[in-house]
């Protein structure tokens, strides 16, 4: 970028993050953009955007000009006024909520949009709150025109002390055409994966993203088939304090470490 943004790059120079840069085959791939005047909002419609594929931005016109585009990083605002455009070409969604619950509006026109026929993949970034991660508050989006489709879910959300995630409440909500689903807080992952036989199994690991030596359990969801609940995980050696509470059923999923 330092060398060469100005001759790759053309006029969407000033208008992107330099760190966020990330070149391919000498064309623009991925960055977040960082319109500062209304003059420079006229190169959201720049044709050197056809190439950008990872996209983090607050501008609808750039995402129409991103025809290559396949992973989006936005707030609600923009994913509210997505949601009532021509169908996209994004398969992945990053969604940075700026309050909890998600707003009303967001909502309905999510409820009717056919935005996103390609989406397989839904992450949800939430704000830390005194909620626990409560498959109700989300599971709405699985009704959505796009959720048939979607293979990956994630929500990443710091809860109150204890709040957890209650499984046995996502163990019946998660469709049977999702593949994985993951739910990260306080520096934890819990990892649930769809079996070869259709069960669900778990793992988990300490340390999120920033972790370098996370290790992570693998079990199987005893007796659980897909679309249903019941049973228990079997608990590995080492417990600790856990987070992760089965409400429904009154079995914690706990947490520890090899």
């Amino acid at each position: 970028m330092k060398d060469h943004g100005h001759e790759l790059l053309f006029a969407l120079a000033p208008v992107v993050e330099p760190r966020s840069v990330v070149l391919e085959r000498g064309f623009l791939a991925a960055c977040k953009t960082r319109f500062r005047t209304p003059a420079q909002r006229a190169l959201a419609t720049h044709p050197a955007w056809s190439t950008v594929t990872t996209l983090t931005t607050d501008d609808a016109q750039v995402v129409r000009a991103a025809k290559a585009l396949r992973v989006l990083h936005l707030r609600p605002r923009l994913l509210e006024a997505l949601a009532k455009e021509p169908p996209l070409p994004v398969e992945a969604l990053r969604v940075r909520l700026d309050a909890w619950p998600i707003a009303e509006s967001v909502r309905a026109a999510l409820r009717e949009t056919r935005a996103f026929p390609r989406l397989t993949d839904l992450q949800v970034g939430a704000e830390p709150s005194g909620e626990p991660i409560r498959a109700e508050a989300f599971a709405w989006l699985f009704e959505c025109p796009f959720g048939p489709a979607l293979r990956r879910f994630a929500v990443a959300k710091d809860p109150a002390e204890g709040a957890g995630v209650a499984v046995a409440g996502w163990l019946a909500a998660l469709p049977a055409t999702l593949e994985r689903a993951s739910f990260r807080a306080y520096g934890f992952e819990v990892v649930l994966t769809r079996e070869a036989d259709g069960r669900w199994g778990w793992r988990w690991c300490r340390g999120g993203r920033t972790a370098t030596r996370a290790r992570g359990r693998r079990r199987s969801w005893g007796g659980c088939r897909a679309g249903g609940a019941g049973g228990g995980p079997r608990r590995g050696d080492g417990e600790e304090r856990g987070w992760v509470e089965d409400a429904c059923a009154g079995v914690a999923l706990t947490v520890g470490e090899e």
